[in-house]
């Protein structure tokens, strides 16, 4: 169990994170991220960790890790200067390695650069796509929704209300398991303490 971001990267006054979280089986997973999970009395979403491209914390290049990096020199994840990220005199200073830009850091997930290889790893990956760990039952093979739905147009029809959208339990796929209470978003100043997480990744270790 590990934070996704350290705690050293987290935005002044944030008030929420995400929580790595490995679990014994595959079913236990699946039914987390089916159902949520109830922490402090309030559920919370899981979702499952997808593969990502692998990005080098010593040079902060591209397909190798830190070990296996043939750089003399350490760039900074921070402000790409050469140096370790641990030891950034300036942390608050934002320079992308990969993007030529102080526009934001090398360790972004906005980076244009880490998006594309996202979209390179995706089709590498097609299980990326399935909302759940796939086994023997047919609901774990769903796919995930999108994440981004489009705007509607000027001229398009009216949608419907939010009385009529369909509930999770209706969006859930057929034989999943049900949950017994509903879905909530976690606050964790109120319910956890600082620094606790309002949605975690999970993956079977």
């Amino acid at each position: 169990m590990r934070w996704a971001k350290p705690i050293q990267r987290r935005s002044p006054g944030q008030k929420s994170a995400h929580l790595i979280l490995s679990v014994t089986d595959t079913h236990t997973a699946n039914r987390a991220m089916a159902n949520g999970l109830v922490i402090c009395n309030c559920r919370i979403y899981v979702d499952k960790i997808k593969k990502e491209p692998t990005r080098c914390l010593k040079c902060q290049g591209w397909n190798h890790f830190a070990n296996e990096c043939s750089s003399p020199t350490d760039k900074c994840g921070n402000c790409s200067e050469d140096h370790r990220t641990s030891q950034c005199p300036h942390p608050h200073r934002k320079a992308c390695v990969s993007c030529k830009t102080d526009s934001h850091a090398s360790w972004s997930r906005e980076c244009p650069t880490f998006l594309k290889k996202v979209d390179e790893c995706n089709r590498r990956n097609p299980e990326n796509a399935l909302q759940f760990i796939p086994t023997a039952e047919s609901w774990t093979w769903t796919a995930r929704p999108s994440e981004q739905q489009p705007l509607p147009r000027a001229d398009s029809p009216a949608q419907p209300q939010p009385s009529q959208q369909p509930s999770r339990a209706q969006q859930r796929p057929p034989g999943a398991p049900q949950a017994s209470a509903r879905m909530g978003h976690l606050h964790p100043t109120q319910h956890m303490g600082p620094g606790r997480p309002s949605g975690l990744d999970l993956t079977p270790s």
